[in-house]
């Protein structure tokens, strides 16, 4: 590391914090069909880290009580509010599916309302038929390369930090 890299890294910091320093959205992230326990313990300790809201468990999604969900996730499981097999007439709309979609809008250029349902389909075989039918919108995360997807929890993060990053822009913006 030269010298002038050096003085741009920030001081390590070796524990976690008590509690959340930032307000959590009024998100939910809605787990359509997820099979892999990894990666709805990735995608609920991204909820958790970046304050993002709550998450909605179809079935057969593991939930909080799974080992596997419970280890990927480094313990932020606990933090988290769920819903397990809610009513989809329930979830808060817009109701947003992140698909990789030929008419979708690319996540940078979608304006996150205050309140949303973020719905992260199956990875193999994306959002069920029924949820993209009610879909509000749908965006995607631009790819520039051959392969035109990326895990669904490496997906999520991009777009939960978009989410985050135009909610403290609006908050700039306005002052607070």
């Amino acid at each position: 590391v030269s010298k002038k890299e050096h003085n741009l890294l920030s001081p390590y910091q070796g524990q976690d914090l008590k509690q959340a320093k930032e307000a959590k959205l009024g998100h939910i992230i809605y787990l359509d069909h997820l099979r892999s326990a990894f990666n709805v313990g990735s995608i609920i300790r991204c909820t958790e880290a970046l304050q993002i809201g709550s998450i909605a468990l179809s079935p057969q999604t593991p939930g909080p009580t799974h080992p596997q969900v419970q280890k990927a996730s480094m313990d932020t499981w606990q933090w988290v509010d769920y819903l397990e097999n809610p009513d989809l007439d329930s979830l808060k709309r817009p109701l947003i599916i992140l698909e990789t979609h030929p008419q979708a809008i690319f996540c940078e250029d979608f304006i996150f309302p205050d309140a949303c349902t973020l719905v992260l389909g199956n990875e193999e075989y994306g959002c069920s038929q029924a949820l993209t039918k009610r879909a509000d919108a749908i965006i995607t995360i631009p790819m520039y390369a051959r392969k035109h997807s990326i895990n669904v929890a490496n997906a999520y993060a991009i777009v939960a930090h978009e989410m985050r990053s135009q909610w403290r822009k609006k908050k700039l913006d306005l002052g607070e």
